[in-house]
């Protein structure tokens, strides 16, 4: 990030611990109104705030004001604002109360990705096909953006989840949640052989998914490991590596031949780039040639090594559900009813104030901190209106009507 844009700030002085104060629990029945939309703008000049400080490698204040009030809503944000504040194991420690429902999440979302993959998400639209899309088809695609992007980022979520369990309080049940429950190894395997990072476009040119959008990689990156290869890769590091993996992990013949085909990914280049990873390579080389507890890897690990006396299971979910199944269509009419932009001065007021929150100078300098200009290749600031994909560097570049962002700033990945 640059010298200007590090003394930038999304926050007033003395907003940061007011926001953060004010933070409560919001109702289902809540989601549209004009309280909603005050919190979704709060919550968004948060997430913004905890960017900066994490890229500028300022304090992170905002980190500490969420942690020392225990309050770590809106599931894009939110999740933006996890990625950033979990990369610290007092973040962490923060959401020990509720780090199975959070886990339990991120491990669906990272099922949903798959689904969204295995449909075709990956397969790019033209621009002709943009241009005679219907309002349905536009809305389906949009939340599909959304969907990857959340699912993404929880591949960072589920990562740092599983480095911090030991300082929670909670190892065992996440354990068995990681290894019994949801098989998270196998599911990293399956993603890491899928790619979901990059797609080929309608001209059959490489694109990567960086800072939250689509983009052709730029050439000083190549040979670089992509961000969220390296969160996949170290997630099952963390996973294989474990000391318990013998105790909740039987590794049949099935599993054993998915991870052992992705000893050929691990090239030397990557372990320059990430020297922790050779010693998942050794482990998956013993793995291939059956240097591995013949008993564990055959399911007949001993009789009730792993076993969770009391386990803790995900409730967050549970009781939201609860109090929408016998009302889902009134809140849903209603829903549609705030939500439906008639051009009143209060549905102006409404998409103005969220405009403003997404192309603020902050947003702007987040957003467009990783485009590049689709013509000249300089970096952009930009971005076409008509296709709402492609960036540029200015007005002149592109014959459409050029507006600022117009999603949500993307919030950075550590790797380390």
């Amino acid at each position: 990030m640059s010298d200007k844009n590090s003394h930038l700030s999304a926050l007033e002085p003395g907003e940061l611990d007011l926001f953060v104060d004010s933070m409560q629990p919001n109702k289902i029945e809540n989601i549209g109104n004009s309280a909603w939309v005050d919190w979704h703008i709060r919550l968004q000049k948060l997430n913004q705030q905890a960017v900066l400080e994490a890229c500028s490698l300022r304090e992170e204040q905002t980190k500490e004001a969420l942690i020392s009030s225990g309050k770590l809503y809106h599931e894009a944000v939110a999740i933006g604002l996890l990625e950033t504040v979990l990369f610290h194991e007092d973040g962490a420690q923060c959401v020990s109360e509720v780090m199975v429902d959070l886990l339990d999440y991120a491990v669906d979302q990272l099922a949903n990705l798959l689904a969204l993959i295995n449909t075709g998400y990956l397969k790019t639209v033209s621009t002709k096909g943009l241009e005679t899309e219907t309002i349905l088809d536009e809305l389906n695609r949009q939340k599909s953006d959304l969907q990857f992007d959340i699912g993404m980022r929880c591949i960072s979520i589920v990562r740092y989840l599983a480095e911090h369990m030991d300082g929670v309080g909670v190892s065992s049940t996440i354990s068995s949640n990681l290894y019994k429950t949801h098989d998270l190894p196998s599911l990293l395997a399956h993603l890491i052989e899928l790619e979901p990072w990059k797609r080929m476009d309608d001209e059959g040119n490489l694109q990567t998914f960086t800072f939250g959008r689509w983009s052709k990689p730029a050439d000083q990156h190549d040979g670089e490991m992509h961000r969220s290869e390296a969160q996949l890769w170290l997630c099952l590091r963390q996973l294989l590596l474990e000391p318990r993996l013998a105790d909740h992990y039987p590794i049949d013949d099935v599993r054993r031949s998915a991870f052992c085909r992705l000893q050929a990914r691990l090239s030397e280049p990557m372990l320059d780039q990430i020297p922790p990873l050779g010693e998942l390579k050794a482990f998956l080389c013993q793995l291939s040639v059956g240097n591995y507890s013949a008993g564990h890897i055959n399911g007949t690990s001993s009789k009730g090594k792993g076993c969770v006396l009391v386990e803790i299971v995900p409730q967050i979910k549970e009781r939201y559900m609860k109090q929408v199944h016998k009302h889902t269509k009134s809140l849903a009419k209603s829903h549609l009813e705030r939500f439906n932009l008639d051009g009143s001065s209060d549905s102006r007021d409404w998409a103005k104030r969220l405009l403003d929150s997404y192309a603020s100078e902050t947003a702007l300098a987040l957003d467009g901190g990783g485009a590049k200009c689709a013509k000249c290749g300089n970096k952009a600031s930009k971005k076409c209106s008509r296709c709402k994909n492609e960036w540029y560097c200015g007005r002149s570049v592109n014959r459409f009507t050029l507006l600022p962002v117009d999603g949500p700033p993307k919030g950075i990945i550590r790797m380390f």
